[in-house]
């Protein structure tokens, strides 16, 4: 998504660019040098940056079973893992409620996974908006690499097994861009 919406981002830096730069005769524009023409490039290359973060900046975070570790991937154009995190530092998964603060728009409720670190590190695998999706992350997780699982979405603090995921609707466990590599 964020690619396709840079792409609004970068068709205007990039005709903003082309105007200064006088690639088009028939569109009259600030002369070259002068402020407004500086304010106006300034702008561009803002629009221009901003899209160039939006549309190839990468973002994952991957459990490894095998190795049992957890990776944080970041970077522009190719993701590098950024931090490891052995499976062993982590306790238990919990499922959280959280209100999503937006000022654009309505307050909503959001639904992460978290690991739970031993040593004060938790890690957050996902936001769902739809609780099922969290229970159905967490149990699976829960399965593949031995800690217990937990709903603590209300008061109470439920342990989480593999029948609580079997009564939920039948959707895929993980969906697109949770967890690029379980393997």
């Amino acid at each position: 998504c964020l690619m396709f919406f840079g792409v609004f981002f970068a068709a205007p830096a990039i005709f903003m660019l082309a105007a200064l730069s006088k690639q088009f005769p028939d569109i009259k524009g600030p002369e070259m040098g002068t402020l407004e023409w500086a304010g106006l490039f300034l702008i561009a290359l803002a629009f221009s940056a901003f899209a160039t973060g939006m549309m190839f900046y990468r973002q994952a975070t991957e459990v490894d079973f095998r190795q049992r570790e957890i990776r944080i991937l970041r970077g522009l154009f190719t993701a590098k893992v950024k931090d490891r995190f052995p499976l062993d530092n982590f306790e238990d998964i919990t499922v959280l409620r959280e209100v999503v603060r937006d000022s654009d728009s309505d307050d909503y409720l959001a639904y992460p996974v978290r690991l739970n670190s031993k040593t004060g590190h938790n890690v957050t695998l996902a936001n769902y908006i739809k609780l099922e999706d969290s229970i159905r992350l967490a149990v699976e997780i829960a399965e593949r690499s031995g800690l217990k699982a937990f709903d603590i979405t209300t008061e109470t603090r439920l342990p989480l097994t593999t029948a609580d995921s079997s009564l939920l609707s039948p959707e895929p466990a993980i969906t697109t861009g949770a967890l690029p590599d379980m393997d």
